[in-house]
């Protein structure tokens, strides 16, 4: 287990690349799951690596995301701050405490009491949000 600000990525099912943002301290297993993004850059890629041209389609699941940006297991591990290949940029646009949405996670029917934890955010009315 890595410190805060690295990429944690595994296969799910023997399928899916599921890229996760390491958010604790070195030793402790703590990491945020990235389920979607709104796409703006490389879009051309993306529906390449999708085979899909539906643009809410492209990175809207944690698999679809990381099939669209070309995350695999290979970059497990790399810094989020010095990687040339997956990182994290800032951006301009600035929520209100209205605009973020909370709610229970999905696809973790065996978390017992964890299932009811309201640890999903997302950004309201997104069309590019992750379905159940």
């Amino acid at each position: 287990f890595l410190n805060a600000g690295h990429a944690y990525i595994y296969l799910c099912y023997g399928i899916h690349h599921l890229f996760n943002v390491v958010s604790g301290e070195e030793g402790e297993a703590d990491a945020v799951l990235i389920r979607a993004l709104e796409p703006t850059d490389g879009i051309d890629f993306m529906k390449a690596r999708r085979k899909s041209s539906k643009l809410n389609q492209l990175t809207s699941g944690p698999g679809k995301l990381s099939q669209a940006l070309g995350i695999t297991v290979d970059l497990d591990g790399q810094s989020l701050e010095t990687s040339k290949s997956v990182w994290i940029e800032s951006s301009d646009q600035l929520l209100s405490p209205e605009e973020i949405m909370e709610t229970t996670r999905v696809g973790i029917p065996y978390a017992e009491e964890c299932v009811s934890w309201k640890w999903r955010f997302y950004i309201k009315e997104n069309p590019f949000i992750s379905v159940e």
